[in-house]
């Protein structure tokens, strides 16, 4: 499959490998995001407007030290749901338009996780947790 985010394939259908392929050729190895359109592996620059400039590591951005960034596109699950199996759920997305689609799911997810280690260290300093 070529470079892949790391995950845990455990939580995709076995048929993962195939909906990712069909995917990637339906999207024509480019950003499916309306108005982005970038090229799987292209590098260059992220600009102020979120447009995504190419280059070769020579141009005036590079001279002026900005950050060189590479594009990795990832299948995104527009229903959040990892196991469906549904293309029409799924869209090819550059770094920027996949973690846009997923802040408010990975904010939900931090928030249950610092109320749990609360928890335990309310717990272990002996509070009790009343309800």
């Amino acid at each position: 499959m070529g470079y892949n985010m790391p995950c845990n394939y455990g939580n995709y259908p076995e048929i993962w490998p195939q909906i990712r392929k069909r995917i990637l050729l339906r999207a024509e190895n480019r950003c499916e995001q309306s108005g982005c359109g970038v090229q799987n592996h292209a590098v260059g620059h992220r600009l102020h407007d979120a447009s995504f400039a190419e280059c070769q590591g020579e141009c005036f951005l590079c001279r002026a030290k900005e950050k060189v960034t590479k594009i990795i596109l990832t299948v995104a699950h527009l229903c959040h749901d990892s196991f469906c199996e549904d293309e029409t759920h799924m869209r090819l997305l550059c770094q920027l338009h996949h973690n846009r689609l997923d802040t408010k799911m990975r904010q939900g997810h931090a928030a249950e996780t610092r109320a749990r280690k609360k928890t335990q260290r309310d717990e272990s300093a002996g509070q009790i947790r009343l309800l």
